[in-house]
């Protein structure tokens, strides 16, 4: 990444070197807010464009095997992830009587003995422990969920939440999830402030329309395929390159004059 810094020689450099090459690229590409804010800052850019990191399209639908809704939590057990949130909506919901399956799912970083404990404490046989899934099967683990949880704070650009929009999983994140303006844009999942309470309600309102949840999940699908799939990134660059290769060849020392100057 390219950021602004505090170090007396970067502001030197920038200028002589970097702000250069970037100002004379055809484009600039970033993944998050962050990157673009900061690559604006050093280089004072009109060339960037987003560029995501690309998933591939599915067209399983999602299908809780039990007939009950299955309500999924699939991230590392640690405590920016925030699955103690989770574990706290489920408990509240389950013991309101609403009808579903909470599943923690994900590799241990130090929460899983807490976790246990509170959901045996709370006596709710309906929250369970799934542990680490295989990068090969996650895909086909979020298909099998209806609705995609990850209340977590702070992330960057969370893989997992672009995954389960394209398998018509409708997500819930909160507002400062690097992906939250894209699931706005989407209407593919709900955006909460990081809250017990906000999750608890997305959740319910989810759970008791299911007609809106499909609606969502089939509205995250249709984005990720146009906007962040594998075949729109390689569409992107595609194009990019091939405008870039034909300028260079109608004006082939246009970088290098660049550089006399």
């Amino acid at each position: 990444m390219i950021a602004r810094s505090s170090n007396r020689l970067a502001g030197p450099l920038d200028f002589l070197m970097t702000r250069r090459n970037l100002q004379s690229a055809k484009a600039v590409y970033f993944l998050t807010s962050t990157e673009r804010t900061e690559l604006a800052a050093v280089a004072q850019l009109r060339n960037l464009r987003f560029l995501p990191n690309g998933v591939p399209a599915t067209t399983d639908q999602p299908q809780s095997p039990s007939g009950k809704p299955e309500v999924l939590f699939l991230a590392r057990l640690h405590p920016r992830k925030r699955p103690d949130m989770f574990v706290d909506a489920a408990a509240i919901l389950l013991k309101q009587g609403l009808e579903a399956n909470f599943v923690i799912a994900g590799p241990d970083e130090g929460m899983l003995t807490s976790l246990k404990a509170e959901v045996s404490g709370s006596h709710l046989p309906d929250i369970r422990f799934e542990g680490p899934v295989a990068p090969e099967n996650v895909m086909q683990r979020l298909c099998r969920s209806a609705i995609y949880v990850l209340p977590s704070v702070d992330e960057p650009f969370p893989m997992t939440v672009l995954e389960a929009m394209s398998a018509a999983t409708p997500v819930i994140i909160t507002t400062s999830c690097g992906l939250a303006e894209h699931v706005r844009n989407s209407r593919g999942g709900i955006v909460i402030e990081p809250t017990t309470t906000a999750l608890v309600s997305a959740i319910k309102s989810l759970l008791e329309s299911p007609g809106k949840a499909r609606e969502i999940g089939n509205a995250a699908r249709a984005y990720v395929r146009t906007h962040m799939s594998v075949d729109a990134v390689v569409t992107e660059l595609e194009a990019m390159y091939s405008t870039a290769n034909r300028d260079n060849k109608t004006s082939p020392r246009k970088g290098l004059r660049r550089y006399l100057d």
